[in-house]
């Protein structure tokens, strides 16, 4: 600093140290719509952080992965989502961000049509009890192949139990029957 009247005054020098640290950050981490059912195509994920700084995402738990900003979805469950931000020289690390998403069972597709009608004295087989599934599975039916029943008006039952348990329900088809 130099004075304006130097004749009093001398000329001074100060340094002063400022420390700046870096800022805080958060996280807006959009929780992706739920329940979804499994069989789902990609999940867009949406998080920004209040610096402006880019978002990863990882898959805490369940079963999931993400490349990107996308989630693959590889079974039902609850599966836990992680948002960061590392932070820079300007920013710190944000907190963590974490959202779940349940995934529920999906349910098989099956296809049976109603059988034509069938003369008293013929034993329920193939022709019948013919139902199909999209996905790979067991059917028990009711009344059971074999049987033979009496003229009337009846309901075919077929319960379906899915090979993969893990993602899919069991599912129940009924169709009418006429027997002369």
């Amino acid at each position: 600093f130099t004075p304006n009247d130097t004749a009093d005054y001398t000329t001074a020098k100060a340094t002063i140290h400022l420390l700046v640290t870096p800022a805080a950050q958060t996280i807006n981490f959009t929780t992706p719509a739920a329940p979804v059912v499994y069989g789902v195509g990609l999940i867009s994920l949406t998080a920004s952080a209040t610096s402006g700084l880019p978002v990863k995402f990882t898959v805490v738990s369940g079963p999931a992965t993400v490349i990107g900003a996308k989630l693959i979805v590889n079974g039902a469950g609850t599966i836990v989502i992680a948002a960061n931000q590392a932070g820079n020289s300007n920013y710190q690390a944000a907190p963590e961000n974490l959202q779940p998403l349940i995934v529920t069972l999906a349910t098989p597709l099956i296809t049976w049509n109603p059988p034509a009608a069938i003369t008293h004295g013929k034993a329920l087989n193939s022709t019948q009890l013919n139902a199909r599934s999209n996905v790979g599975g067991t059917f028990a039916y009711s009344p059971p192949a074999g049987t033979v029943l009496a003229a009337g008006q009846y309901t075919l039952t077929a319960t379906f139990t899915p090979n993969n348990t893990t993602n899919y329900t069991t599912v129940v088809a009924r169709v009418p029957l006429t027997v002369n």
